[in-house]
């Protein structure tokens, strides 16, 4: 039988087939050849690397180091030092803390290292006094509160002498 339409759409379709065909095997091929780059590519970084790391420090570089590690020793053996020191403001955020309103102090004698302190100071009663004794007695840094002078001023005012005698941790540095 004779086709009276001819097959123009066969071919088409498999010429398209064919196009597409060959546009992946283009791309297959391309991403290969980039693959490939990128692997000799990375192989050769690190390859550097390696050797790089292989070679070792620098003179610079060593010299660098050995000065970082002297002020790092001696930066330790300050701090060393520092926490063993006495502290002495510890003693006065006490005696901020913990002064009778109608006290004032008016001589102090601190030897942190024997962690004792002797105030010398006044106040209008003997209540105030009092007060003040037992305000120091119940805080726990204070180990002992003696009561050694007291006397009358000119005035009428309470004169006295406290003597303080701390735990041994008060005036570290912690």
């Amino acid at each position: 039988m004779v086709d009276i339409i001819p097959k123009q759409q066969e071919t088409e379709l498999s010429s398209i087939a064919l196009t597409i065909a060959i546009v992946i095997l283009v791309i297959s091929v391309g991403s290969f050849g980039i693959f490939a780059f990128l692997k000799t590519r990375t192989e050769s970084k690190l390859e550097e690397a390696t050797i790089f790391l292989l070679e070792g420090k620098s003179k610079e570089q060593a010299e660098l180091e050995s000065q970082i590690l002297d002020i790092k020793t001696k930066l330790e053996d300050f701090s060393v030092l520092a926490l063993r020191q006495n502290n002495p403001s510890a003693f006065f955020e006490f005696i901020e803390e913990n002064t009778h309103p109608d006290i004032i102090f008016s001589q102090l004698s601190l030897n942190p290292q024997d962690r004792k302190a002797v105030i010398n100071g006044e106040t209008r009663t003997f209540r105030n006094l009092q007060e003040q004794i037992l305000l120091l007695k119940e805080q726990a840094d204070s180990e002992e509160v003696e009561l050694t002078s007291i006397s009358l001023g000119q005035e009428g005012q309470v004169k006295f002498t406290l003597v303080l005698e701390f735990e041994h941790s008060f005036f570290l540095n912690l």
